[in-house]
């Protein structure tokens, strides 16, 4: 970064750590590295489209989004929302035709490939439990409805 505003590349940079020691590293070690995810940080926000949303299965946890992306799970009826479902597990459900969570529930297959038998059973048991309690909770809210 100061490169451009000095005309030279520093030989070394120092970073003050969160314990307020001071560390030298050399520049160069580093330096192609930091061009080559420079290139990529820069090419992905060329091609960012505010109209794409990202592909839910490609983050590992949601931060403040999380209520948000709980609405858009159950939206789109994503498997992504069986509670611990893993992204391996999803895309084996999905190669096999299984694409959300009403298909996995509806299943009539006992064996699905890549997934061990007792762990598709309790997958498919965690959906119909998530199942059962959105019906209790919508019947809920029809009963705090009507009382009001």
């Amino acid at each position: 970064m100061l490169q451009v505003q000095q005309g030279t590349l520093s030989p070394q940079i120092g970073i003050y750590l969160g314990n307020f020691e001071k560390k030298q590293f050399n520049i160069q070690n580093f330096y192609f590295y930091y061009l080559s995810i420079k290139d990529d940080f820069i090419k992905y926000h060329d091609e960012f489209d505010m109209n794409q949303m990202p592909n839910l299965e490609d983050s590992k946890a949601y931060g403040e989004w999380n209520n948000y992306v709980s609405t858009l799970l159950l939206e789109k009826d994503d498997l992504l929302q069986i509670a611990g479902i893993t992204k391996g597990q999803v895309k084996k459900l999905k190669k096999h035709n299984i694409v959300t969570f009403t298909q996995l529930l509806e299943s009539n297959e006992i064996k699905i490939p890549g997934i061990q038998p007792d762990i598709f059973a309790k997958l498919k048991a965690q959906a119909e439990i998530q199942n059962q309690t959105k019906k209790i909770n919508n019947w809920t809210q029809i009963v705090r409805q009507l009382l009001k």
